[in-house]
């Protein structure tokens, strides 16, 4: 640095202009190595020197020069690593609790003390997979391992096995996976060892923007620091993040984005300070021509991410969640009595059904809450063998939890628990049904108003809204027989009442039936009676070329 600064004083005493200096040290900073993890051209010291060119300092030499701006560069840098500390301290808090479902008040549970590493691999072609997500788990389970490397978490970032010679750095990295399948909790366990020290340290912030956030921000304006700072404060103390620090952006949800993100004709901007839709800032932060030194970590379930196009993207990952070994892992951890932990891995390997999909983490999480609850004490009921049996139990459980903790009530027996939320239950089965035609994952407060629902009665009932959306839409009221194999995972028996509307229950049906593609092959009407209206729109779902019906009962 000494031998680039006593240069540029000579440039100076030549007489050469200020514009003339940069032309050099743009030359300089092309064929040299970086500086302190910056190019030459940024360097402090660099960028110091040349605002006190044509002031005060202008007449000192090198050596007193350096002097200064070394001690003035101690005091920046070590209050830089203040902020750093404290910034990596605030994430810490934030990310090193997990939240399951409803949390008990003043009980937190670490992420450390229950997270079982993912199994991660190369992300595949982008091709979008059109059959239902459970039976592409199936599919998955099925095949051999044995040709890919996993991937760990935290090497996300680090070229895979074969690409070490590449030279150009990866910068935009898309990892893809079905709903539930850990995506956003291998981005919270990356971010936690990064602020405890345990990896990445040559990142010198890590910034976290979940796209269900981004969404309420859509109508506003900002730039490019503001939005950074609105959703962390303490990068105000950091400065101008432009080329002097390492800095990872992780774009959580791509699938839950409500904006356009238009990557081909959106307003191309490179000026920081620029103020734009939230919309076109991230469009030009994806494309590189806001801080394009930045890192980029977008996470998305696969049908959304080809939103982002290939040459934005430098390597693609993929969240296949637990193989056999992590499932008993998990189950170990999460469950506290190792011996009702062993049974509860016992039973679940008894039903193929249950076991399969267990390889989704949020599926384990559902079994383990039912099954440490009823395996765990006398209630004498019968435990859950199939998928729907697993999601009843699970629903009555979120029930009893909303009338102990919120409504103060008592045990109640099962049928007097559903009937208590039957309305609640059918408008949120309308309100998901509603949404996942449309593609929508997330419901907003105008949503849950649209189908009646009151926001307040309804936020502990959120939860029992399905919690995977399925590709192929079936009514969220009907009751699924899934037997031991995936394969009878077609069957459907319409419980009586189809719904309080019978010809919203029959539209609803029809539009289930000819659905692209439908798996649909048995359905069972008996315990129904549609009426003349309901049997003219289920005939209209029978004729629809892509309807697969083989027996209607």
């Amino acid at each position: 640095m000494s031998t680039i600064l006593c240069f540029l004083q000579q440039l100076l005493e030549e007489g050469k202009s200020a514009s003339m200096l940069n032309v050099y040290l743009a030359a300089i900073s092309a064929c040299h190595d970086k500086i302190d993890n910056v190019s030459p051209g940024a360097h402090f010291l660099v960028t110091q020197f040349l605002k006190g060119t044509f002031t005060r300092f202008y007449r000192l030499n090198v050596a007193d020069w350096l002097r200064y701006y070394k001690q003035l560069a101690l005091r920046r840098y070590g209050s830089l690593k203040t902020v750093i500390v404290k910034y990596k301290s605030i994430l810490k808090k934030r990310f090193e609790c997990i939240f399951e479902g409803v949390a008990e008040r003043g009980k937190r549970t670490l992420l450390n003390s229950i997270y079982t590493e993912l199994y991660i691999t190369e992300g595949n072609s982008g091709e979008v997979n059109n059959e239902h997500e459970v039976r592409q788990i199936e599919m998955a389970t099925k095949k051999k391992h044995t040709q890919e490397t996993p991937i760990k978490c935290n090497d996300v970032f680090k070229p895979l096995p074969g690409q070490e010679k590449l030279s150009e750095q990866i910068r935009t990295v898309l990892t893809k996976g079905i709903a539930g399948i850990g995506k956003t909790v291998s981005v919270q366990k990356f971010i936690l060892d990064w602020a405890t020290g345990e990896a990445n340290q040559d990142i010198h912030f890590i910034i976290f923007l979940p796209f269900r956030g981004l969404n309420l921000m859509r109508k506003e304006r900002y730039n490019l620091m503001e939005l950074l700072c609105y959703y962390h404060p303490e990068l105000r103390d950091a400065g101008d993040l432009e080329g002097k620090y390492t800095v990872l952006i992780i774009f959580d949800g791509l699938d839950e984005s409500r904006l356009s993100l238009d990557l081909q004709n959106n307003q191309m901007c490179h000026d920081v300070t620029q103020s734009m839709s939230v919309d076109v800032l991230l469009t030009n932060l994806i494309r590189g021509n806001l801080l394009p030194s930045a890192l980029l970590w977008i996470t998305s379930r696969p049908a959304a991410a080809s939103q982002i196009p290939a040459e934005c993207v430098h390597q693609v990952t993929e969240v296949r969640g637990f193989n056999d070994e992590q499932k008993e892992e998990y189950f170990r951890k999460r469950v506290s009595d190792q011996n009702l932990g062993s049974t509860i891995i016992t039973h679940i390997k008894s039903s193929r059904s249950l076991h399969i999909m267990c390889h989704i983490p949020v599926f384990c999480w559902i079994s383990a809450t039912v099954l440490e609850r009823m395996l765990g004490e006398a209630s004498g009921g019968v435990i859950p063998t199939t998928l729907t049996g697993m999601y009843t139990h699970f629903l009555l459980l979120l029930i009893s939890i909303k009338n102990k903790k919120y409504l103060c009530g008592n045990e109640e027996s099962t049928q007097n628990l559903l009937e208590s939320e039957k309305d609640n239950i059918l408008k949120l089965c309308k309100l998901a049904f509603k949404h996942l035609q449309n593609g929508n994952l997330i419901f907003y407060k105008e949503d849950l108003r649209e189908c009646d629902i009151d926001v307040s009665e309804a936020s502990i009932l959120m939860l029992m809204v399905p919690l995977e959306r399925a590709e192929s839409p079936v009514p969220s009221c009907v009751s699924m027989r899934s037997e031991d194999s995936m394969d009878h995972f077609t069957s459907v028996r319409m419980p009586s009442p189809l719904t309080q509307d019978k010809e919203e229950g029959c539209a609803a049906l029809a539009s289930a039936l000819c659905s692209n593609p439908s798996t649909l092959r048995e359905l069972d009407l008996s315990s129904n009676r549609p009426g003349d209206s309901g049997v003219t729109l289920l005939s209209a779902g029978l004729r629809d070329p892509n309807c697969k019906l083989e027996k209607l009962l």
